[in-house]
C-alpha cells in the first residue's frame, strides 16, 4: 500500500492512474491542490533525488504540468536554483540546512525534511523571518498528508479486493 512497488511505480512513469500511488508525493500533490496552489506551468524545485520521495515527486508534477528540477545538498549553486523556481520542496533531513534569507515572497516552500533533536523538530527550512507566500510547518505539514495518502492507498486496495 507504499506504493513503491515497481508496477506502481511503472504506472507513474506511464502517467497510468490506476497504480498505488507513493505516500509522501501523493500526500505533497493533494496539500498543493487543496491550497489551489497551481503547479501546471510553475518551476518546481525538488531538493531529493531519492526513490522515497524525489523521483516519484518528479513524475507525479509532470503529471500536473509543472516543470520540474532535482537538486540535493550536494548540488553546486543550490541558491540561484532556489530564485528560479517559484515552488521549492525539500527532503534532506537536515535541520535549517536552508536559512529564510534565501526565499522571497514569490516562494511557496514544502518543507518534508524533519529532524528530531532533544524534544524539538526542525525542519531542512529556518522557519524564523520567513516571508513567503505558503510554507508547510514541521512538524504538521507533510507528515499527516503521508498518513492520509497510505490510509487512501489502503482503501483503494480494499475497494479494489472486494470490489466496492
Amino acid at each position: 500500500i507504499d506504493g513503491f512497488h515497481r508496477n506502481n511505480i511503472f504506472k507513474l512513469y506511464q502517467g497510468d492512474s490506476s497504480g498505488l500511488i507513493p505516500c509522501t508525493p501523493k500526500g505533497i500533490v493533494q496539500l498543493l491542490k487543496y491550497y489551489n496552489i497551481p503547479m501546471s506551468g510553475e518551476n518546481v524545485l525538488i531538493i531529493n533525488r531519492s526513490f522515497l520521495v524525489g523521483k516519484p515527486l518528479a513524475l507525479l508534477l509532470s503529471l500536473e504540468n509543472a516543470t520540474t528540477t532535482i537538486a540535493h545538498s550536494s548540488s553546486k549553486n543550490i541558491e540561484s536554483l532556489i530564485q528560479q523556481h517559484s515552488i521549492i520542496i525539500s527532503a534532506i533531513g537536515q535541520p535549517h540546512y536552508f536559512p529564510s534569507k534565501l526565499f522571497s515572497q514569490h516562494h511557496i516552500l514544502v518543507d518534508v525534511g524533519i529532524t528530531k533533536k532533544k524534544e524539538h523538530f526542525f525542519g531542512d527550512i529556518e522557519k524564523d523571518k520567513l516571508n513567503v507566500r505558503a510554507y508547510t510547518p514541521v512538524p504538521g505539514g507533510v507528515g499527516p498528508m503521508t498518513v492520509l495518502s497510505l490510509i487512501d492507498n489502503f482503501l483503494i486496495c480494499l475497494e479494489r479486493q472486494y470490489e466496492i
